[in-house]
């Protein structure tokens, strides 16, 4: 959300999605950590692991800011715990900054977060931080990872969920 995680970032950043029509929800990225940012995150938008259901669907937001959190994110005993307590819910959505295949959310922690993601049936593990699109299923064929582009690439993912099928469309605006 920010580049140097000043309040003033921050401040600009909610200004413009007040605009917005829809609800949003923000997951920290390792920019927001930087500076004061952490405490203004947590002000404004609350912990950095947090989960909330939407009908069908369980989203887990989960902080994977591996260095900027002394190597204490991500917090894998706390989404095991989200993931088993979310076994009755049609679709499981794990949203983080940086995927599990960047070394900077923790090289040991990547193969943990996959198992995890396996075990209780995840449906999709979705990502920002490398600033490109990529859709891949690094870790084996029963998980999808998807990384978003950066926002000044203008495109976004839309993402459709009816009942337990989940289908996307990769939307590019062209300048």
């Amino acid at each position: 959300m920010t580049d140097f995680g000043l309040t003033k970032e921050f401040r600009l950043v909610h200004e413009d999605f007040k605009t917005l029509k829809v609800p949003y929800v923000a997951v920290v990225g390792n920019h927001d950590a930087i500076n004061n940012g952490k405490e203004v995150f947590k002000a404004m938008y609350g912990d950095y692991d947090i989960s909330f259901t939407v009908g069908n669907s369980k989203f887990i937001l989960l902080n994977t800011n591996y260095l900027e959190f002394n190597k204490k994110a991500p917090d894998l005993e706390w989404l095991e715990g989200e993931l088993k307590a979310s076994q009755n819910y049609e679709n499981i959505f794990v949203v983080s900054h940086i995927p599990p295949t960047n070394k900077e959310f923790g090289e040991e922690k990547g193969v943990r977060y996959s198992e995890l993601l396996k075990q209780y049936n995840a449906t999709f593990s979705l990502h920002g931080h490398n600033h490109n699109y990529r859709y891949q299923f690094p870790y084996g064929e029963q998980v999808p990872y998807m990384e978003t582009a950066a926002t000044l690439k203008l495109e976004y993912i839309l993402f459709t969920v009816i009942g337990d099928q989940v289908s996307f469309e990769r939307v590019q605006i062209q300048k």
